[in-house]
């Protein structure tokens, strides 16, 4: 990470903002929700400067899988018939999984027909950093720095 050093201040939030919600490289918001606007399949932003550190920030965006927060995690199931399924753990019953998956979106499973259950890794996929310049990161922290309260 220090070699990133350099990405923890001097940032512009509102470029930030704009790579966060509009570039495909990317493609934060798809999964992340920051004021009120953005996916459901990873933590909401809103407040979260108010409870971690800029290092904490940067250290998510560059091993999404050190800290997992356990209501994001990815549950991957091997099904009767050898069908693999992977997603977020929605809810669970006595009998059944929803997992919410990127292809489907919610899909319920009988716990009768899971062979095998593990958590898998984070749903941030690993390098996505790499996609982008180190300005575009030092701004994407900066705007995600900004959110300090919730909505």
């Amino acid at each position: 990470m220090a070699e990133f050093s350099d990405t923890l201040s001097g940032g512009n939030a509102e470029a930030g903002r704009k790579v966060f919600f509009e570039s495909p490289a990317a493609s934060c918001s798809k999964c992340h929700k920051a004021g009120g606007l953005g996916g459901d399949n990873g933590p909401v932003l809103d407040g979260v400067a108010a409870r971690e550190s800029r290092e904490f920030i940067l250290e998510s965006i560059l091993f999404p899988n050190a800290v997992i927060n356990s209501n994001f995690q990815t549950v991957v199931v091997v099904l009767n018939g050898n069908l693999g399924l992977s997603g977020t753990l929605k809810s669970e019953t006595e009998t059944n999984l929803v997992l919410i998956t990127p292809e489907d979106g919610p899909v319920e499973v009988q716990k009768t027909n899971v062979l095998r259950r593990w958590i898998g890794a984070s749903p941030m996929p690993e390098g996505i950093w790499q996609s982008l310049s180190k300005q575009e990161l030092r701004d994407v922290i900066e705007f995600v720095a900004s959110l300090k309260s919730s909505n």
